[in-house]
């Protein structure tokens, strides 16, 4: 063993052979500084360990790498705080848990099927085709994103509640989850023509009387559900002003595909400002228009001048031609 190799053991021996008292055991917050000057006593005695053994003419000298001893790594501080003081937390661990919002809209009332009309029925058995331009106009008017659409009739006795009721059947068929709205705050009777006497209706849901939930009626047969209107009247048509208007559009085209508007007689004088009512307060996408035959078929100028909102979104006109059996 050369002299080099002996200095090096001697002094890294230093170290190692010193009792460990438990005074120094218990005194470990000035770790970083012990082991600091430990290893520059170490490296120094080692470096004249190296020199004398170097100076002396009878060792060949030879080249030596010293590596510094790296300190062991110091963990942070804990902070003890003093006895009889609460630990201090963030504000926001006080602050109320966020209620989760329901994912998919629930309405309270189920019920197993509606009672279709008899007119409703043979629409749909015997005049299915003629229907489907209506049905691929309202898909294609979904796709493009315009999912709020209205129902409206240029004069009495066109069909537009049956119009709605078959549309929704046919949609629901396509594969769309339908929701319709009656409208008609005139003549209310989109319940009546499905079976239902509803208690309470978008009247109260205008008012504030009653949340959207409570009023709407889901058929689990039909898979439609249905936002009727129990009383209307004008007393009820002019809450449609307020912000549950738009908050019910809103709600409804976030939970259902397609959302359809039974808008009454657009041309009758008291019917007619309702519709367009509706179609500002709830930003209808766009309208279908029923049409009687012959006479009463649309005239698009007529149109114009009775509901001009309605124009500017229709998509087209459904005339009824159908005869009961």
């Amino acid at each position: 063993m050369s002299a080099i190799d002996q200095a090096f053991i001697r002094a890294y021996q230093l170290d190692e052979v010193e009792p460990a008292s438990p005074h120094r055991a218990a005194a470990k917050s000035p770790v970083r500084v012990a082991t600091i000057q430990q290893a520059k006593v170490v490296e120094s005695i080692a470096v004249k360990a190296v020199e004398a053994a170097v100076a002396q003419p009878q060792v060949k000298p030879v080249a030596v790498a010293v590596r510094p001893i790296a300190p062991p790594p110091i963990a942070s501080p804990k902070v003890v705080e003093p006895q009889g003081t609460s630990q201090r937390r963030p504000l926001s661990t006080f602050a109320q848990p966020s209620q989760t919002v329901e994912a998919r809209f629930k309405p309270a009332l189920e019920v197993d099927s509606f009672r279709w009309s008899t007119v409703s029925q043979q629409l749909i058995h015997r005049c299915r085709q003629q229907l489907q331009p209506a049905v691929e106009t309202i898909l294609a008017a979904d796709d493009a994103g315009r999912s709020l659409l209205g129902v409206g009739a240029q004069s009495a006795g066109a069909g537009c509640t049956t119009l709605v009721a078959c549309l929704a059947r046919l949609l629901v068929e396509a594969g769309k989850t339908v929701a319709i709205v009656d409208a008609n705050f005139v003549k209310p009777g989109l319940a009546t023509h499905l079976g239902l006497a509803a208690e309470f209706g978008w009247e109260d849901v205008l008012s504030g009387r009653v949340s959207l939930a409570e009023a709407v009626v889901h058929s689990l047969g039909d898979r439609v559900s249905l936002l009727p209107l129990a009383i209307g009247g004008p007393a009820a048509a002019s809450r449609l002003e307020t912000i549950h208007a738009s908050v019910t559009a809103g709600v409804l085209r976030y939970h259902y595909d397609i959302v359809l508007f039974d808008l009454g007689v657009v041309a009758d004088p008291q019917q007619g400002p309702i519709a367009r009512r509706v179609i500002q307060q709830c930003r209808l996408d766009g309208a279908l228009v029923a049409s009687g035959r012959g006479a009463a078929a649309v005239q698009p100028q007529q149109l114009l001048r009775s509901a001009p909102e309605l124009a500017t979104i229709c998509l087209g006109v459904v005339e009824n031609q159908l005869r009961a059996a």
